[in-house]
């Protein structure tokens, strides 16, 4: 609120010019500084997700990243040796595709890392009379939790090659439970963690082989 002159004359012509000029720039002056606050915001997320990219990046270096026959009994040890609850993900083919197999799996745990699996390449090896097989992952979690989001998408296709949880979380089910609005999870992830998940890659076609490195990517993302 404006208060009256000091010398309690009537404002003139002037003096409006003046306070307009004034009003003006402390708006101006207050839009700049909320969008600062977005800019700030949004150089956090960035640099959140940055990080995440960069742990993903070094589990890629690890050997860890996708794992065909060779490498399969190599993380089984590690799975087993691993603490904490374990997240598991499976990539399907579904526009592409008849079936519901899973093309990609992907589970991290904790002391483990991230591995992303080809059950193709273990299913081909299996053809050939190879002896390993995704049987050694299960046996590997045992009783250990299983963290999935929206599980009855992911548990037959995971099932059909021998996976199946003892205990399950599944956070898409708690999220409704808890009467959230949206319970996507790069929703559930926005709102706990703060965290955006590109979802570019959703509809892709999980049977092409060689995959892409940006899909093995966003694939790891979805565990971390």
């Amino acid at each position: 609120a404006l208060g009256p002159k000091e010398s309690a004359e009537p404002f003139n012509s002037e003096d409006l010019a003046l306070l307009s000029a004034v009003a003006g720039q402390v708006a101006t002056a207050l839009e700049n500084g909320r969008l600062y606050r977005q800019l700030h915001l949004k150089a956090e997320e960035v640099g959140r997700m940055r990080e995440f990219n960069d742990n993903i990046l070094e589990s890629l270096d690890g050997g860890l990243a996708v794992v065909d026959l060779d490498g399969l009994v190599e993380f089984g040890r590690a799975l087993a040796a691993g603490t904490g609850p374990v997240a598991l993900d499976a990539e399907r083919a579904s526009g592409y595709r008849y079936s519901q197999r899973a093309y990609l799996i992907q589970i991290r745990r904790s002391g483990a890392g991230t591995a992303l699996i080809d059950p193709i390449a273990i299913r081909q090896a299996q053809r050939r009379g190879d002896a390993a097989d995704l049987g050694v992952l299960d046996a590997a979690i045992g009783d250990a939790e299983w963290i999935l989001h929206a599980a009855s998408q992911d548990l037959p296709c995971l099932a059909e090659v021998g996976m199946r949880p003892r205990q399950l979380f599944d956070t898409e089910l708690a999220g409704r439970l808890l009467g959230y609005p949206r319970v996507s999870l790069s929703a559930l992830l926005e709102r706990f963690c703060g965290v955006t998940l590109a979802k570019e890659h959703s509809a892709a076609d999980w049977s092409t082989r060689p995959l892409p490195d940006p899909w093995l990517q966003y694939a790891a993302l979805d565990v971390e």
